[in-house]
């Protein structure tokens, strides 16, 4: 970690706080803290930021998946889905964004999932 404090963020308090305990035992002298905010929503963006107002490095790892057929697949679903997939990342690059600007260092990364190499079958 390299003297990063990192904060681990998730839908529900119970699974931030696993992965807060596993990440400390992993590093032992890591500064690790969770936040428990569900970014797929513009509140939970919100809150997140709030109780983080600043970073260096945003690692958007935000991603939902469902096997549908396409033709299944309603306006709803396609809204949640690119709220959680497209919208919780720019609006977290958009809060940060201005103080690594202003810092004039900062990275923010996307990832994405194994669904590009592993084309899910069902």
């Amino acid at each position: 970690m390299a003297g990063a404090d990192v904060t681990l963020n998730g839908r529900s308090q119970a699974t931030v706080d696993a992965a807060v305990k596993k990440l400390a035992a992993e590093a032992p002298g890591a500064k690790v803290r969770g936040i428990a905010a569900d970014v797929s929503t513009a509140d939970g963006c919100k809150a997140l930021v709030a109780a983080v107002p600043d970073t260096d490095i945003l690692i958007n790892n935000t991603g939902i998946y469902g096997a549908k057929d396409f033709f299944e697949i309603s306006d709803e679903d396609w809204t949640r889905i690119f709220e959680t997939n497209v919208l919780s990342g720019v609006r977290l690059s958009r809060a940060y964004m201005k103080g690594m600007l202003k810092r004039d260092w900062g990275r923010i990364v996307f990832i994405s999932s194994e669904s590009a190499l592993n084309i899910p079958t069902e």
